[in-house]
């Protein structure tokens, strides 16, 4: 286990200092024993060879990725200036690893984009300002999967906005993509009649893919069908067996672990005893967010406040020290 325990650390190019600082490694050891404990002695060398290659995204990684992808994005896009951005963000309001990931990018931009160019709210966004001068749209994520939380995404802003966002560029920023979600970018450009790029840092290939972890294929065969078997009495949901849609992903990001990864690595609810290395975060754990707080009104209004209220002690400063 040690073994590949370390392959895993040179490969995702983790230091003992990272095992301490980031939360989601600490105790990595100790995890990886309890989760090899609910394999069979004879299955633990399978599952072992995935871990090995598992694509860990601590937040040096993040960092580093979306620096990578901004800079490639400014580069391919001359108009690069003219350009919002704004994280993929859920139906509802809350704080989750939208948060946390959004906020990495922000800091490798900060230098170079304008705030007023940065809308967390890209509704909000479209319904406060003229977009008249704006080229591109930027939306950022660390995962396109299947491509349907884009596409629910994307598709309403464009029924509701089609005169803001129609002429636009629209490209997606991305840690990780899966296959799936860029043929189904592909074939969203193609019904919408837009220009829709997908720039990403990782493809995320299939765990059981031809010739990828295993040479022979009688080997692959075998391994597959030796996870299946625990992915099937493991996941809570069908759809999560291989990870969602099988998908057969083997990445994990320090804030949350995306469900297209095989479940047997995350999933907390299974059906039977289970310890996964690197849980996912269950939907409705989220920290909720009062809508009010999150509309550009609403922080336009919370400026305001905060203006008056220093005004009004700077005032009665002022009046202290004339009076003595």
């Amino acid at each position: 286990m040690e073994e590949y325990l370390k392959e895993f650390l040179n490969i995702n190019n983790l230091s003992e200092n990272a095992l301490k600082v980031d939360q989601k490694l600490q105790g990595l050891s100790e995890k990886v024993t309890q989760w090899l404990g609910e394999i069979d002695e004879q299955h633990r060398t399978t599952f072992l060879i995935l871990l090995k290659y598992f694509n860990y995204f601590n937040r040096q990684k993040v960092h580093d990725t979306f620096a990578k992808l901004y800079e490639q994005y400014t580069s391919l896009e001359i108009e690069h200036e003219s350009t919002i951005y704004a994280p993929i963000t859920p139906k509802r309001p809350i704080y989750n690893g939208t948060n946390e990931f959004f906020s990495i990018f922000r800091e490798v931009c900060s230098d170079q984009v304008k705030t007023t160019r940065i809308a967390f709210q890209l509704r909000d966004y479209l319904k406060t300002y003229n977009t008249s001068e704006i080229s591109n749209i930027v939306l950022v994520d660390d995962i396109i999967g299947t491509g349907t939380t884009l596409r629910d995404y994307l598709h309403p802003l464009i029924n509701d906005f089609s005169n803001k966002i129609k002429d636009k560029k629209i490209y997606i920023l991305c840690l990780v993509a899966h296959p799936k979600g860029l043929k189904k970018i592909e074939k969203m450009r193609n019904d919408l009649g837009m220009e829709i790029e997908c720039l990403y840092g990782y493809e995320l290939t299939k765990a059981f893919s031809k010739g990828r972890f295993f040479e022979k294929e009688q080997d692959r065969i075998k391994a597959r069908q030796v996870v299946r078997e625990y992915e099937s009495k493991i996941a809570k949901r069908d759809d999560d067996i291989m990870g969602f849609q099988e998908s057969e992903g083997l990445v994990a990001f320090f804030h949350n672990t995306p469900n297209n990864t095989l479940s047997t690595f995350w999933e907390q609810e299974a059906r039977v005893t289970w310890h996964p290395i690197f849980p996912r975060t269950i939907r409705g754990d989220e920290l909720p967010l009062d809508n009010t707080d999150v509309t550009l009104e609403a922080i336009k209004t919370r400026g305001n406040k905060k203006n008056n209220l220093a005004k009004f002690i700077f005032n009665k400063i002022r009046e202290r020290l004339i009076n003595g």
